[in-house]
C-alpha cells in the first residue's frame, strides 16, 4: 500500500476520492477496480490514523460469495428463543456467514489495494465537503486539501442525530471456549429473549464455530448505549442461565453501536457526494442489517 503526505498531494486533482475507510469504502473499492474502465482511474481513499476496532460482520447469501475465502463459518438455520420457547428453522436457498473485521481489513491493506498502482491510501480526517465547480468537489482535510471528479463518504451527517426518532443499537459480544461440546455448531442463534431486562428490547445473538467455541453477544435498542456494567450482567446472566454455568474462556472481545433513525435518507450529500454505507440509510432501522 502506498501511503503519501498530504503536503504532496495537497491540492492535486484526483478522479475518485472516497472518503472513509470501513467496510463500506473497502467493498466500493473492491467493485470499482472489478471494472476495467476504472483501473486507469486515480483513486484516493481518504482515512483516520487509527486502527479498526475488532468486529465481526454476517450476512445472507446465496451461493457463493465474491470473499468467499474470508469467511470464518456459515449457517444454514437460524434458531429464535424466548422464555417459553425455542424454535429452530432451515433457511437454504440462503446461507448465513460471517467474516472476521481483522480479516478483512488485512486483506485490503496487504493483499487487494497494493495490486492496484492507481489506488493511494492517505491517513487524515476529513472536515469539509464542499463543491469546488460545477465539475469538481472539494475534499478539506486537518493537513491538506483535495480534489476530485467524484467523491464517495461513508461519514454520517448531524442529521442523523437530529432525527425525530433516534435509537442505538449497541452491543457487546464474547468470544468463549468452553471445556465441554455444549454447541450445535450447524445453528447459530439469531435472537434470544431468554433473559431480557424488564421493559428492554435486548437479546443474545450466537454465532458457534465448534461444539466448544462461539461468539456470544448481548444486543439491545435503546435511546442511550448502556454502562459497561450492564452488558457484563447480561452476558454472564446469559451464560450462567441459559448454557448452565458452563466453565469457559474468553478469548477476545468485541463492542460497537449503529445509530438507528427513521427520516428519509438522500442518496447525495450538501455538496453533491454520493453517501454510501450507514450514511446513504442502507441499514435497515429495524434490525441494524445492511441492504443494497
Amino acid at each position: 500500500m502506498l501511503f503519501l503526505l498530504c503536503t504532496i498531494l495537497e491540492k492535486e486533482n484526483v478522479d475518485i476520492i472516497i472518503c472513509g475507510g470501513g467496510c463500506s469504502s473497502m467493498l466500493l473499492l473492491y467493485n470499482l477496480q472489478l471494472n476495467p474502465a476504472f483501473k486507469s482511474l486515480k483513486i484516493l481513499v481518504i482515512e483516520k490514523e487509527q486502527k479498526p476496532q475488532p468486529k465481526t460482520w454476517c450476512f445472507w447469501h446465496q451461493g457463493n460469495h465474491p470473499l468467499q475465502h474470508l469467511i470464518t463459518s456459515s449457517w444454514n438455520n437460524i434458531q429464535f428463543g424466548s422464555k417459553q420457547f425455542t424454535t429452530a428453522q432451515e433457511i437454504i436457498p440462503f446461507t448465513y456467514s460471517s467474516i472476521k473485521g481483522d480479516d478483512f481489513f488485512d486483506y485490503f491493506s496487504n493483499h487487494f489495494i497494493p495490486q492496484f498502482p492507481n489506488i493511494e491510501i492517505v491517513k487524515d480526517e476529513v472536515i469539509l465537503i464542499e463543491k469546488a465547480s460545477a465539475q469538481l468537489s472539494k475534499v478539506i482535510c486537518k493537513n491538506a486539501v483535495y480534489t476530485a471528479n467524484t467523491v464517495f463518504s461513508s461519514i454520517i451527517g448531524k442529521e442523523f442525530y437530529d432525527a425525530p426518532i433516534f435509537l442505538w443499537q449497541h452491543f457487546k459480544g464474547w468470544h468463549i471456549k468452553t471445556e465441554d461440546p455444549i454447541f450445535d455448531e450447524n445453528i447459530m442463534t439469531i435472537m434470544d429473549f431468554g433473559c431480557s431486562l424488564p421493559n428492554s428490547f435486548d437479546f443474545v445473538y450466537i454465532l458457534p464455530y465448534s461444539k466448544n467455541e462461539a461468539l456470544i453477544e448481548i444486543t439491545a435498542f435503546s435511546s442511550d448505549v448502556w454502562e459497561e456494567e450492564a452488558y457484563l450482567n447480561q452476558l454472564n446472566k446469559f451464560i450462567s442461565q441459559k448454557l448452565n454455568a458452563v466453565k469457559y474462556q474468553i478469548v477476545a472481545t468485541e463492542q460497537g453501536k449503529i445509530p438507528m433513525v427513521d427520516f428519509n435518507h438522500e442518496t447525495l450529500g450538501m455538496a453533491g457526494e454520493t453517501l454510501i454505507g450507514t450514511a446513504s440509510g442502507k441499514i435497515k432501522a429495524s434490525s441494524g442489517y445492511g441492504f443494497e
